[in-house]
């Protein structure tokens, strides 16, 4: 079993997604990073390189592989955790959450049909999901099935979610004062689908601006 690393200390950064290029921004605050890990069974999560949606300037061309190579029902899951937290976020002033899956470019690859395997994305059901910790009485889920989809022309496709939160199966008491935590969590097993996905450019959006994690 991995456990969730600590919160690591480091100089901000500001990551500017269309271009995949990190400016250094003039505030001291710690650079948003997605920290996997992964328990039981079959799971298994890693930052992988060759694996993630290809962009200027992202040579490494990481992707986040999250595999749960078990039954739905054992308990075992993949994911990361968001952290540290872009500063003062709260469910006021979360503007969006969104990450990117695999996909196939052109016409090709659409329309976005979902299902168990998905004619030419990766897995996009119940998980892989954002799991969202605030004030509110229960914790926020935002299942990739539920998100807005748009196709890029990489063929990859981004999956975003909007306020209001409580318009989402699953998170029906929203996201209310501090955000503690974010995590994309992979659970569903191979009984139900592949029991893996790989995601990149997860993404934070609050106050108008964006934090986009899309390697190590």
């Amino acid at each position: 079993m991995t456990r969730k690393p600590p919160v690591a200390s480091c100089l901000a950064v500001t990551l500017i997604a269309g271009f995949g290029l990190l400016v250094w921004s003039g505030t001291v605050e710690a650079q948003t990073k997605a920290r996997p890990y992964h328990f039981g069974l079959g799971a298994l999560a890693s930052w992988t390189r060759d694996a993630g949606n290809p962009a200027a300037g992202d040579t490494n061309q990481y992707g986040l592989y999250l595999q749960k190579n078990s039954a739905s029902l054992t308990f075992a899951a993949a994911g990361a955790s968001i952290t540290p937290l872009p500063s003062s976020t709260t469910g006021g002033n979360l503007q969006e959450l969104s990450f990117q899956i695999s996909g196939y470019p052109g016409t090709d690859g659409e329309p976005f049909e979902g299902g168990l395997f998905g004619p030419s994305h990766g897995y996009c059901e119940s998980t892989p999901r954002f799991a969202v910790s605030s004030t509110a009485p229960s914790s926020c889920f935002l299942a990739c099935a539920q998100g807005a989809k748009t196709h890029l022309a990489s063929g990859w496709w981004t999956i975003k979610f909007v306020p209001p939160f409580t318009a989402y199966p699953g998170c029906e008491d929203g996201v209310t004062g501090n955000v503690a935590s974010i995590d994309v969590v992979m659970q569903d097993g191979n009984d139900v689908g592949p029991g893996n996905v790989v995601l990149d450019n997860i993404t934070i959006r609050r106050s108008g601006q964006s934090f986009v994690v899309g390697n190590p």
